[in-house]
């Protein structure tokens, strides 16, 4: 499923459209999930820290107990102000009562009043802000996440398709372009992406490459296995080197990554 924010398009008083609204609503679903391995991270370090040099002939690094990983704490932190400043003013504007400042009370609290901030002029900024905060742990909780490439956004604004290129983390279900604010469901764009190339063929070393940006991973030595097994026929030779249609690899390793999955 695509999103498409229609914001611009909102009649007065209304700040979130409908797609925005969903896109919220998502992000806070996440929030506890998000705090619970904030927090594990936040002892999840090694116990031995580098404070700098000593002076002297004597010189060398200093070490001490660092029991906390501050990158954790500071994302824990900023996630829990960001929103429990938006449920305050919230509150403050409902004279809705907030019963409880955990996370999980805040974030279900917000969630309750989806459609103040759709009326607010807050409420694109406490979705924005939300969503920096969320990226900003990812960050910390992911550091070496491989990202994968779907494409450039592609979405029509003001008459100009937007080059942004989109390049999630291979397990993210949805990105939002940084440039145009447009969200797509990534697994939707591997698919339009493979299919623009359905009936192309290529070597194996060119599609192996190619599956790989778009998340999946295979090796032209499966490619080979696969040929010598009957599983795939290669359609021509480029040079010395067979050539294979992209949708019948794709169609052989997808089936094969599900049997590996089910057993």
């Amino acid at each position: 499923m695509t999103i498409i924010c229609t914001c611009e398009t909102n009649p007065p008083g209304i700040h979130l459209c409908a797609a925005c609204c969903d896109g919220f609503e998502e992000l806070l679903g996440r929030v506890d999930q998000v705090d619970a391995e904030l927090s594990e991270a936040i002892r999840d370090v090694s116990m031995t820290a580098k404070y700098g040099s000593m002076g002297g002939s004597g010189g060398g690094a200093l070490h001490a107990p660092a029991p906390l990983n501050v990158a954790a704490l500071s994302a824990r932190q900023e996630l829990h102000t960001q929103l429990l400043n938006t449920a305050i003013l919230i509150a403050q504007d409902t004279r809705d009562r907030l019963t409880g400042r955990d996370v999980h009370a805040v974030s279900n609290y917000v969630v309750k009043h989806m459609n103040w901030l759709r009326a607010n002029s807050h409420g694109p900024v406490a979705y924005r802000e939300l969503r920096h905060r969320l990226n900003a742990a990812k960050g910390v909780l992911e550091p070496g996440g491989e990202r994968v490439n779907v494409g450039r956004c592609g979405y029509v604004l003001e008459g100009q398709d937007c080059p942004e290129p989109l390049n999630p983390y291979r397990d993210q279900q949805t990105i939002q372009c940084p440039t145009c604010g447009t969200v797509w469901d990534v697994k939707d764009r591997q698919r339009d992406a493979i299919g623009s190339a359905w009936g192309a063929t290529a070597t194996p070393a060119i599609i192996v490459k190619a599956l790989h940006e778009y998340g999946l991973r295979i090796t032209p030595k499966d490619i080979t296995n696969w040929t010598l097994r009957g599983d795939l026929v290669a359609v021509g030779m480029d040079g010395a080197r067979k050539t294979y249609r992209v949708s019948e690899v794709w169609a052989v390793a997808t089936r094969k990554k599900r049997r590996k999955d089910a057993a």
